[in-house]
């Protein structure tokens, strides 16, 4: 509650009772409005460096695998400034994922913030998971700077999960000793669901969507913490992979601080293609900067190639309509106000979704249906143009058909 009151620091310790303790603990879950509370002064720290690898840790950084204690005596504590201007250079250098549609659409660099977005279950964390065992290749070799040593925050998700990686804030550590690392945060919106009842339970007033106004600021202290340091300050590198549901207030908001996103499509994943990369709608920021020069010339046009195959996919559906909705029976002539309301359904869109052996059906029907609507006809007949409040009335006439011809 830092941000609440008047010389209260982040991160700070506090007494509860007669011992010292963390609110984030599992003992103090039940922590209830009006528990007396004292400040300790000391700000909350946990282990770091290489003795993390290969274990599993919670939150205060105990480890929770049985394998006993660490033998680091090492500790940082949390929250700490993100790197300023001066230390960092630009994303130049590639993270390899492993994974043919990122290196080659999506480039992803050391030190880059890149949002993994989509609706559930079209294999967010999927891409997170090979990018780690991708590694194995690198962290096998003798070579230190081509290690990436990845740290993977399951967030509510211990549950149901097994994982092998260190928490979130051991990557900085490794990043301040010229190594690189990968930090990936597999749901973003639990933390704010816990500063959500905290400020409740504190009586502050809720901002957006009910959330406190605060927890933008919280995931930009967080993910700016990713930055490709300069020589002099160790070179290393923290790359940071968030990944949400696109429907989700956090991940929206992220999308700002972040520098690019890879955009999963729930169509794409049911026809089988995997990983779900909606190419129009995902984007690198640092492009080809975070390629190596072969990928380069392999792949330059190749997002290119993609986007206008989409593009050419959804306009030869349009075709297939169009034909469908031109093709008429010999002796049977069409007014033109009929003509024009329905080519209007056809070019605005509004039968895309309906199959080509359909249109002619929907055509029948939706003449019948609109023959109730003489004034309107009669307005295009005689004006021979469609003002905007025929547009308007067109469209609402369609829409409201469709709904009951599909149903």
């Amino acid at each position: 509650a830092g941000y609440i009151y008047t010389n209260n620091v982040q991160a700070e310790r506090i007494q509860l009772t007669k011992k010292v303790q963390d609110l984030y603990k599992p003992d103090n879950v039940g922590v209830v409005e009006g528990a007396r509370v004292k400040r300790t002064g000391a700000i909350v720290d946990v282990p770091v460096r290489e003795e993390l690898l290969g274990r599993v840790v919670d939150a205060p950084g105990n480890a929770i695998d049985g394998k006993g204690p660490f033998g680091s005596k090492t500790h940082r504590r949390v929250g700490l400034k993100a790197p300023g201007i001066i230390p960092r250079i630009s994303v130049q250098e590639p993270m390899q994922t492993g994974i043919k549609a990122v290196n080659s659409l999506v480039p992803i660099g050391h030190g880059q913030r890149e949002l993994i977005i989509g609706n559930e279950q079209t294999g967010k964390i999927s891409i997170a998971i090979d990018t780690i065992i991708n590694q194995k290749h690198f962290n096998d070799g003798c070579e230190e700077k081509k290690k990436l040593y990845c740290i993977y925050v399951a967030i509510d998700a211990m549950n149901y999960t097994i994982v092998v990686s260190a928490m979130a804030s051991d990557a900085a550590p490794l990043q301040d000793h010229g190594k690189h690392a990968l930090t990936i945060y597999d749901n973003l919106s639990k933390q704010v669901v816990a500063y959500h009842q905290m400020f409740l339970l504190l009586c502050q007033p809720p901002g957006c969507e009910a959330y406190p106004d605060i927890v933008v600021y919280l995931y930009s202290e967080l993910l700016e913490r990713a930055a490709q340091m300069n020589n002099d300050f160790g070179g290393g590198s923290l790359t940071a992979l968030p990944a949400g549901d696109v429907s989700a207030y956090i991940p929206v908001n992220v999308i700002s601080i972040t520098n690019g996103q890879i955009f999963l499509e729930t169509e794409l994943f049911y026809k089988g293609i995997h990983p779900a990369i909606n190419v129009g709608l995902s984007v690198s920021r640092v492009g080809s900067a975070a390629q190596t020069r072969a990928m380069k010339r392999v792949a330059g046009t190749r997002k290119l190639d993609l986007a206008q195959y989409h593009e050419v996919t959804a306009f030869a559906q349009f075709i297939s309509d169009l034909d469908a909705l031109l093709m008429q029976r010999q002796y049977t002539p069409v007014a033109i106000e009929e003509q024009v309301a329905v080519i209007h359904a056809g070019v605005r869109g509004y039968l895309d979704k309906l199959e080509p052996s359909k249109i002619t059906k929907f055509e029948n029907a939706f003449l019948s249906h609109v023959s109730w609507y003489q004034a309107l006809l009669g307005t295009i007949r005689a004006d021979g143009k469609i003002s905007e409040e025929s547009d308007a009335k067109l469209k609402e006439i369609v829409t409201n058909f469709l709904s009951e011809f599909e149903a």
